[in-house]
């Protein structure tokens, strides 16, 4: 145990990365005092600038968390958890130049789902912002998996993602968080139902001509009536206001045609 704790408080010894990573396997690690031990090097490990120590070191603590609940040891499992948290690693770790880092640590958190509720703000955020598609998707299908419905209005702009697997991925998660009751779908309802619709209308008149159009020009002109049906909704929802305002009308309307059975089936 000496020799390896040398190892991995050495950030420079070839085996540094190798260290970290076998600490998982320890005999005992999930008991004291070498769970001790471990806890506090992995999450020393985090504050270390190398985005391969960092990464190392989430894989660890999520591989002991999942072993501690196979073996049914929740009294163990919460321990690391509340040290994980006391660390305070989370905020800094969402906020990292590396998004390989930034969708461990949102992995991680979806392991201890009441996390999700607790950093919500953020990962909405990060959902709407983040440059990295992947680590977009991968909140957007965690938000979901965790049901956290104060996410629903992050999820509903993440519609409108340039990239189709978000797209998808935040769809499939508001069908998981929203039930059929829920106020924000039920105001929603009627804005889906017209714009299948409108969109199946504007699909088969673009089929049915091979002439070059003026999409954006076609599809507001078009799409007028569909926005004085919701301009009562738009005055008590911003989020339903900035949607139709943003010069993706299209790409939203496109997208969503490829779903309009299952819209129709959720709204």
């Amino acid at each position: 145990m000496a020799a390896l704790g040398v190892v991995i408080l050495d950030s420079d010894h070839p085996g540094h990365v190798e260290a970290i990573e076998g600490l998982r396997l320890l005999h005992g690690g999930l008991r004291r005092p070498t769970r001790t031990k471990v806890m506090r090097w992995l999450l020393q490990a985090l504050h270390q600038p190398r985005e391969e120590v960092q990464v190392t070191a989430l894989d660890s603590l999520s591989y002991l968390m999942r072993q501690a609940h196979k073996r049914g040891q929740m009294k163990t499992l919460r321990k690391i958890i509340h040290e994980i948290m006391l660390d305070g690693a989370f905020p800094r770790l969402l906020s990292s130049p590396s998004a390989w880092v930034r969708q461990r640590t949102v992995e991680l958190l979806a392991m201890v789902n009441l996390q999700l509720y607790t950093f919500q703000q953020q990962l909405a955020q990060l959902l709407l912002s983040d440059n990295d598609s992947g680590v977009r998707a991968c909140i957007a299908y965690h938000l979901g998996q965790g049901r956290v419905r104060q996410a629903i209005p992050a999820l509903l702009q993440a519609l409108l993602d340039t990239d189709e697997s978000v797209a998808e991925t935040a769809f499939n998660s508001l069908e998981r968080v929203a039930g059929p009751n829920d106020a924000i779908v039920v105001s929603f309802r009627p804005v889906y139902c017209h714009l299948y619709l409108f969109t199946w209308h504007s699909l088969s008149v673009r089929a049915s001509t091979n002439r070059p159009t003026n999409k954006t020009t076609n599809l507001r002109s078009s799409s007028l009536s569909c926005m004085q049906l919701c301009s009562c909704l738009a005055l008590h929802l911003p989020l339903l206001r900035w949607a139709l305002q943003q010069a993706h009308w299209e790409v939203f309307c496109v997208r969503t045609s490829s779903n309009c059975a299952r819209l129709v089936a959720l709204f």
